[in-house]
């Protein structure tokens, strides 16, 4: 920089610090001015005008300036604002009583009205708070000292967040908690005073509330669960409809009560001391409680339908829940009165419990025991005679004997002892095959392997002992069995057809080429009986006996023998010229009607080739049989076949005389002296015989029902 321009610069600055100092000057000046001509303060009056340490005062006046001084016994009074006409100051510990003054800058002072200052107030003091805790809306009482029974004197405040002071006395406050309050420590500002501060902080709770309430359908004695927040042990109670409800548990977010009888539906209201009041937003439907007051039955396997008795159920099955413990059932049926429930595969034995739409649970009066499946793994021995005692082994098992049913073959088998693996049976008099074990409310369960029932086989006799060829014997003894299959029967070695089989008797046809010997039964795994006398093969035509040997008149003679089925076979009576009517012939059998005219002896019967042979002497009874059937029609139609049976000396009601048709017993549906009409089955074969007290009659005729159709 050059010489030159070293001067202007310096010439600059000389010349703006001479403007600065002229600039001064004017200001200066003009303060000086204008402090001359303002006009001085007036104080008019002090509000208050008794104050103590601490408060705060008004000056109320004109003309007041920014640099005055407010004195007082000359200690002065800080000045909190500033108006022209009004100065807010505050009262020092050290003021005194005196005239309120006013200084100015240039030393003169202006004095007022005299300001009274009374000793200072004592700070308040904070003893208790109650509640300790709690949330938006709690009422809390401050008790303590030194408060202002003004309510606007006292300042209330929790983490800086002020308290609306309800009520004031000099020893208490009641203030209720902001929504936007914190945990902390409670301080109360009383004006001109000072200040207290709790000794224990006021923990602020979650607002009072209900979230949920569980079950919406509740039968009196049932537990209701409240959750929400804001609850408080020894500080709430829980309504339905105005009704108070036992509390049995409680935290700070659920509640659990019970709803007692005479309750009615309505809203949840949870009301907690000082806290206010919360209702939910759904309704509580209170419902009778449904009951079992039985159950049906009280054990079984998986898969067992058990019927639970009692009221209250309802009809809708979607409302049902059913557990037997932790396990679901499957529910079957449901009506007001009846629950139908499945025990599954995977049940355990217990209490079964019900829950109707939410309602409940109720319980069963007794445990459900499930049962293991009935199982047989085998028996031993595998054969022996009736009275074997028999051990089935399997599981399954009851310890109860009354509880298990066996049978052979349709016999039931006398229980011996029962545990838990065995069962021991005796057997009884029945045919061999596999047992069937039941047991009561469980399965039923058929060996695979048949037990071999032993027997001695007997025969006591034969009839006829003598015949020809195509002749029925009748073969009499014990031990046969029922099952053709495994019964053989020879004559000397050719093998005989078996007509029918019984444990005590056989009929079977004597076989072409026949030679007369010792007639045989064997029966597969039994043995072999032997016939106590020869079978005599005779010729093809003989009369052997007369079955009744003695009868009235019309009544109906069989004749027995055989070759009896020849053609142009005829049978005169003793006494008579005529042939007696034949009803039936068959190669062992004539069904002959006995003449009026006959007499006593023996009866006839001739070839057409005059060949004859005569029956043993059968007795003529004077008189008329008390008892007859002359004839006998029917008629089948619609499935259903009706006969009448004509005749005399029947009774005038139905029950008075039994009917049978060969074996079968027939139902009398009406009855007169002379005739009878009676229910015959479909399809049948045999005679008629009407029985009245120790009198029967037969039909002549042996008759024949075919099964859909009439009289042949």
């Amino acid at each position: 920089m050059t010489k030159i321009e070293w001067f202007l610069m310096d010439q600059i600055e000389k010349r703006k610090a001479l403007f600065a100092f002229l600039v001064s000057l004017f200001f200066f000046t003009s303060g000086l001015n204008a402090q001359s001509r303002q006009p001085p303060p007036v104080i008019e009056r002090v509000e208050p005008s008794t104050v103590r340490p601490g408060m705060r005062a008004e000056l109320v006046g004109r003309h007041f300036r920014q640099d005055q001084r407010v004195l007082l016994n000359g200690i002065e009074l800080p000045a909190l604002s500033f108006m022209p006409n009004r100065v807010l100051v505050s009262i020092p510990e050290s003021a005194s009583t005196g005239k309120v003054q006013i200084k100015l800058p240039d030393g003169s002072a202006v004095e007022g009205p005299e300001l009274i200052v009374l000793s200072p107030t004592p700070a308040p003091i904070i003893t208790e708070i109650t509640p300790t805790s709690g949330g938006a809306g709690t009422e809390v009482r401050i008790r303590g000292d030194g408060f202002s029974p003004r309510l606007v004197e006292n300042r209330v405040t929790i983490n800086r967040v002020p308290l609306l002071v309800r009520s004031a006395t000099p020893t208490e406050l009641v203030v209720v908690i902001p929504e936007n309050a914190s945990t902390g420590h409670i301080v109360v500002q009383v004006a001109n005073a000072g200040e207290a501060t709790s000794s224990q902080p006021f923990v602020v709770n979650q607002g009072l509330f209900i979230s949920s309430v569980e079950p919406i359908q509740i039968a009196p004695g049932m537990r209701l669960v409240v959750r929400g927040g804001g609850f408080r042990q020894n500080m709430t109670k829980v309504l339905l409809n105005n009704i108070n409800l036992p509390i049995t548990s409680i935290s700070e977010s659920e509640i659990a009560a019970e709803v007692p009888r005479g309750a009615r539906s309505g809203r949840i209201t949870v009301e907690v001391e000082g806290q206010g009041r919360a209702s939910s937003s759904q309704s509580v439907e209170v419902v009778a409680m449904p009951v079992v007051t039985s159950m049906e039955p009280r054990e079984g396997t998986p898969g067992t339908l058990v019927r639970l008795l009692g009221s209250g159920f309802g009809n809708d099955i979607r409302r049902i829940r059913a557990t037997i413990g932790s396990t679901p059932l499957i529910v079957r049926g449901v009506s007001e009165g009846e629950v139908q429930v499945e025990i599954p595969e995977n049940a355990s034995s217990g209490v079964i419990s019900l829950m109707v739409g939410g309602v409940g649970p109720v319980n069963s009066p007794q445990a459900f025991e499930v049962l293991k499946p009935l199982s047989i793994d085998g028996f031993e021995p595998s054969s022996g005679p009736p009275g074997t005692v028999v051990t089935l082994r399997g599981s399954g098992f009851g310890s109860n004997p009354s509880q298990h049913r066996v049978t052979l073959q349709g016999v039931e088998c006398p229980i011996v002892s029962v545990e838990a693996n065995a069962l021991r049976v005796r057997v009884p008099e029945a045919n061999s095959g596999p047992f069937v074990v039941m047991r009561e409310n469980a399965n039923t369960f058929t060996t695979k392997q048949a037990f071999v029932v032993t027997r001695t086989l007997t025969i006591q006799r034969i009839e006829p002992t003598q015949g020809p060829v195509g002749t029925v014997v009748r073969i009499l003894g014990s031990g046969f069995g029922n099952q053709s299959a495994l019964v053989q029967v020879t004559l000397e070695d050719l093998r005989m057809e078996i007509r029918s089989l019984s444990d005590t008797e056989i009929q079977a046809v004597i076989p072409v080429g026949a030679r007369s010997g010792r007639i045989r039964v064997n029966v597969r795994l039994q043995g072999t009986a032997v016939a106590p006398a020869d079978f005599t093969v005779t010729s093809d035509f003989a009369a052997t006996s007369v079955e009744p040997a003695s009868a009235y008149g019309e009544q109906v003679l069989s004749i027995r023998g055989y070759g009896l089925d020849a053609e142009g076979i005829v049978v005169i009576f003793t006494g008579t010229r005529f042939p007696a009517r034949v009803t039936y012939s068959s190669p062992n059998l004539l069904r002959v009607v006995v003449p009026e005219e006959a007499q006593s002896g023996p009866i006839a019967l001739r070839l057409p080739n005059g060949r004859s042979v005569f029956t043993p002497t059968w007795t003529r009874l004077e008189g008329k049989a008390p008892i007859g059937v002359s004839e006998v029609v029917w008629n089948c139609a619609k499935r259903r076949c009706i006969g009448k049976i004509r005749g005399w000396g029947f009774g005038t009601r139905p029950s008075h005389q039994q009917v049978r048709l060969g074996d079968a017993p027939l139902r009398v549906l009406k009855a007169t002296p002379t005739e009878l009409e009676v229910a015959l089955p479909s399809s049948g074969r045999g005679s008629i015989t009407v029985t009245r007290g120790d009198q029967v009659a037969e039909s002549p005729e042996v008759i024949e029902i075919n099964q859909g159709g009439g009289r042949p």
